[in-house]
């Protein structure tokens, strides 16, 4: 966005960022956010994260930024696998109940263990941005009876 341009007089374009462009996969950027939501009552951030037809992708803010911050503890955070279709993007989302089984014990080994990962009642927290989508183009029987670190995590 920064090199649009305003599209008619008195257009308000392009907006600049307040605190200036960031890389949001600097530990140091990182820090920076943590402390203002923590100065200002956010206790929990909900990271989107991305995995489709056996890819992960656009992981570093977490894993490079928030997950390697000196502060972190500040803050719980949560995994929000954004599943969502790519209209214009031509990536349609795939979820095979392989892939879904990968993409979970992912998420199981990396970030259920953390210590700061957000529990609410005990119970770990994980955010499916449309689980219709997994409904519709799998079968959540193939999970069934099937046992993984899920029913230990």
């Amino acid at each position: 966005m920064k090199n649009s341009k305003p599209l008619f007089p008195g257009h308000l374009w392009p907006k600049y960022p307040l605190w200036g462009y960031f890389n949001e996969a600097d530990p140091a950027w990182a820090e920076r956010e943590i402390d203002t939501a923590a100065r200002y009552g956010i206790g929990v951030w909900a990271i989107d994260w991305y995995w489709h037809s056996g890819t992960m992708f656009y992981q570093e803010q977490l894993e490079q930024g928030f997950l390697k911050a000196a502060n972190r503890s500040k803050l719980k955070f949560g995994v929000q696998w954004s599943n969502e279709d790519w209209a214009g993007k031509a990536l349609p989302q795939v979820h095979s109940v392989e892939d879904c089984v990968r993409a979970t014990d992912y998420i199981i080994e990396h970030y259920f263990s953390q210590p700061n990962y957000w529990r609410i009642d005990g119970k770990l927290v994980l955010g499916i941005y449309q689980v219709n989508l997994i409904q519709e183009r799998m079968s959540l029987d193939g999970w069934k009876g099937r046992q993984t670190s899920c029913a230990s995590a």
